[in-house]
Parts: C-alpha cells; structure tokens; sequence
C-alpha cells in the first residue's frame, strides 16, 4: 500500500479488544485505569502520530510489565498528540488513558455509555465537524 493511501484509509496492526471472557477474568491493571478505554488512547495516538505504539518506544520505556511500557510511551507522547492534532483531540486521548469518572468497563451499562460519550464521543465528533468546516452547534 502506497503511503498516501494508507493515510486515507488507516488501519491498526494491532488488536485493539479483548475477548469479553478475557475482559472478565482478568483482575484489574494496576496502571491501567479502564481496560475499555485504554486501547482506544493507544490507537487515537497511533492515529495523530502516524506511526505505531511499537515505534515510538524508547529504551527508557522499557520495563518487565508491558502495560507499564504502554503508558510510558503514550504519555511521553502525549504532548505531541497534543501539538498534531489539537486540545480537544489531546485531552480526550488523556481521558482515555487515565480515565478517571469510572472502573466500569461494561459497555452494556447506560451510565458508562453516558460518560464515555459525553468525554470521549462527542468531543470527537467536534473535532471531525470542524475538520469538515462544520460545526454541530451552528446549524
């Protein structure tokens, strides 16, 4: 695939989910604040950034717990996101990954569903309507 096309059509190359029966037998990160939420910050960075988790590592991110690797590097990176694509995109991408309203990680509950749209979603939604040149709050 030619870089330009991959541009206009990114993909992860990584699994970003788990299997729900993985998700409900591990015991909670203790760095990771949301299990749901954290892939979705290491993807929206991959996104800004283009280029993967894995090549933006640094020896001084390197540690026996991958999870902790993972944070090293996305909040290193994190000023960055910040720069490339703007506050709103930044903080959400910050929300994701020290997500701080919740430990649910159930998608099915209404309240959770609530938040994540209300920090997440609809800040997104912003960013690509005034990508677009449109604004959701002037029609």
């Amino acid at each position: 695939m030619e870089p330009k096309e991959s541009l206009r059509q990114p993909f992860l190359l990584w699994n970003v989910s788990r299997p729900p029966e993985a998700m409900a037998s591990s015991t909670l990160s203790s760095v990771i604040r949301n299990e749901a939420l954290f892939p979705l910050g290491l993807a929206l960075i991959e996104l800004s950034l283009c280029r993967t988790i894995t090549t933006l590592r640094v020896p001084e991110d390197e540690n026996p717990d991958e999870e902790v690797v993972l944070l090293k590097v996305a909040n290193r990176c994190l000023d960055h996101v910040f720069l490339e694509s703007g506050t709103r995109y930044g903080c959400v991408v910050q929300q994701c990954l020290s997500w701080s309203h919740t430990r649910e990680t159930n998608m099915n509950n209404e309240e959770f569903q609530d938040t994540v749209f209300r920090h997440i979603i609809s800040p997104l939604l912003d960013d690509v309507e005034d990508f677009e040149g449109r604004s959701r709050n002037v029609r």
